[in-house]
């Protein structure tokens, strides 16, 4: 096919997909959608370096980052939005040719209409007799109201007179269901996160073998691990392309390690509603302990007459009982 006049090129998007590209990268990326655009057909995977502008050699090394933004079919690469691009303009261009020529059928034959119109009142014109005054006479009243009538019809019926505008199809695209059970148990992402992207790695792993099934728990157990450390909603949740990319981050067990001080995070969800934190939980557990051991409760027993009630000691002799705290009561073993 011949060269289309333009491209869409989404600046914002393009951006957002690419800021891990080193120039390199993104010059042989733009090559290869110039050429596939030019085109109008996927790129052949052995011409894919001369397309880039690469040696063998170098673009041994570009096509492990660029491929994550084709579908690979193992003969051809296929780039989805591209592909959908093409597919508004052609049907743009097919709709204005369809409605010229409708346009053009029209206007001949409303010419055709009235030159006959013309010739059927010249044809209509007779001569009485002598004794009666001359006269046009037309033998089809109607002619000229059947005229516009039956081009009225054909103009109506070929919605000539105008070019319709092409119909503008959804960029979106859709998705299975599959996928969009999928979608939504993924975490929200501060920043880019496209979907197209994501569909189309989740359907090459399919195409690797890997289950949907697999994914999907993968991808529950990342949406847990985010909440449970904070993340979900900020920059740092993972884009999902690279997510269901080629290193298969879904695989990972994704699990938040609560132990040991280094991990005293107020985590409501596991420590309860009281906000306190695992490293306080633990020092408060460790005095409690260290008391228990050496008979200091903090209380003194009553008689039986009183049904073991307690009354709490005096602060002195409360704070006499007590000595400096030790790595046990920060919450180490000994």
């Amino acid at each position: 096919m011949a060269a289309l006049p333009y491209m869409q090129l989404y600046v914002a998007d393009y951006l957002a997909d690419t800021p891990h590209l080193t120039t390199e990268e993104h010059g042989a990326y733009l090559l290869l959608m110039f050429n596939y655009w030019q085109t109008g057909r996927p790129l052949p995977k052995s011409r894919l370096a001369g397309i880039a502008k690469l040696s063998n050699e170098r673009w041994t090394d570009v096509e492990r980052t660029l491929n994550e933004f084709f579908l690979d079919t193992g003969s051809e690469w296929v780039h989805e939005r591209i592909e959908r691009d093409l597919q508004a303009v052609k049907g743009a261009q097919s709709q204005r040719s369809t409605a010229g020529k409708k346009s053009a059928e029209v206007r001949a034959a409303k010419k055709s209409l009235k030159n006959q119109s013309e010739f059927n009142d010249r044809s209509t014109t007779v001569q009485r007799d002598s004794s009666d005054r001359s006269t046009n006479i037309d033998t089809d009243t109607d002619t000229d109201t059947d005229t516009d009538k039956e081009l009225k019809d054909k103009t109506l019926l070929s919605g000539a007179g105008k070019d319709q505008p092409p119909t503008k199809k959804n960029a979106a695209g859709s998705y299975p269901e599959e996928f969009e059970t999928l979608w939504g148990e993924y975490p929200k992402r501060e920043g880019a996160n496209p979907k197209n992207k994501a569909h189309s790695c989740w359907k090459a792993r399919k195409l690797e073998g890997v289950s949907e099934e697999a994914m999907l728990e993968g991808t529950q157990r990342y949406r847990q691990y985010c909440e449970m450390r904070g993340q979900a909603g900020t920059e740092y949740v993972m884009q999902a392309q690279r997510f269901y990319g080629k290193e298969r981050a879904f695989e990972n067990d994704w699990q938040v390690n609560t132990g040991g001080l280094n991990h005293a995070k107020n985590i409501a969800s596991t420590i309860g509603n009281s906000g306190e934190s695992i490293a306080e939980r633990q020092l408060r557990s460790g005095r409690e302990q260290w008391a228990r051991e050496r008979g200091l409760t903090g209380v003194a027993p009553v008689g039986a007459d009183d049904q073991n009630l307690q009354y709490p000691m005096d602060s002195e002799e409360w704070q006499s009982s007590l000595g400096s705290l030790g790595e046990t009561d920060r919450g180490y073993e000994e």
